[in-house]
């Protein structure tokens, strides 16, 4: 059994999750496609709306700004109103924005993404089933070009940080894997294989919180 220290700080974190899942849509089932990790920007993002079961395909292009999240979540609140459910994904660099997502309704399934850097997508077949969305046209290009140092400045400064935040991340990843090595040899593999069968049943119980 849990003791009462680890159940509050369960019930403490259960809160923050919730207050964290606020941003969402009501009812959808939420996901990140991608990561940050050690080894890069690792993806599935393709891979998510390749499916055959997909019958319409909207690949949305436009800058940063342009509205491309806040159309999927319109589209989205929608479609969930007239009984569609919702497959929403989520942005593994700015959580608060959707990078795609996916309507299904009887044998129809929609789905928005957005086909800009780092996920750039085409659509393909162009005009079959995938088609694309273009709010660069919305643009304000006068009002654009008189910001047009402080834009470059900004993504200078963006792109050094990535840089850092990989950097970082490998540094980690590389210190995590000696630590791993240099204690394997003291785990007792049994006993944490037992202790982890115990705490699965106390979840599959419901006894956590």
């Amino acid at each position: 059994m849990l003791s009462k220290n680890d159940r509050a700080e369960g019930v403490k974190l259960l809160k923050r999750t919730k207050r964290d899942e606020m941003r969402c849509l009501d009812g959808e089932m939420a996901f990140f496609a991608a990561s940050n990790s050690e080894r890069g920007f690792h993806s599935y993002y393709q891979e998510w709306f390749e499916g055959e079961g997909l019958t319409d395909v909207r690949v949305i292009k436009g800058g940063p700004g342009t509205g491309k999240s806040r159309l999927m979540r319109e589209i989205a609140t929608f479609g969930q109103r007239a009984g569609w459910s919702l497959e929403s994904i989520y942005c593994s660099s700015d959580p608060d924005s959707l990078d795609g997502v996916i309507l299904k309704k009887g044998d129809q399934a929609i789905a928005l993404l957005d086909g800009t850097a780092p996920h750039v997508r085409e659509p393909h077949p162009a005009g079959v089933r995938e088609h694309m969305i273009d709010l660069g046209q919305f643009w304000s290009v006068a009002r654009l070009q008189e910001s047009r140092e402080e834009i470059n400045e900004l993504n200078t400064e963006k792109k050094a940080a990535y840089g850092r935040a990989y950097r970082y991340l490998a540094a980690y990843g590389e210190v995590a894997r000696n630590l791993e090595e240099q204690l394997r040899p003291l785990v007792r593999a049994d006993g944490l294989r037992r202790f982890a069968e115990r705490l699965t049943k106390v979840f599959s119980e419901g006894e956590v919180f």
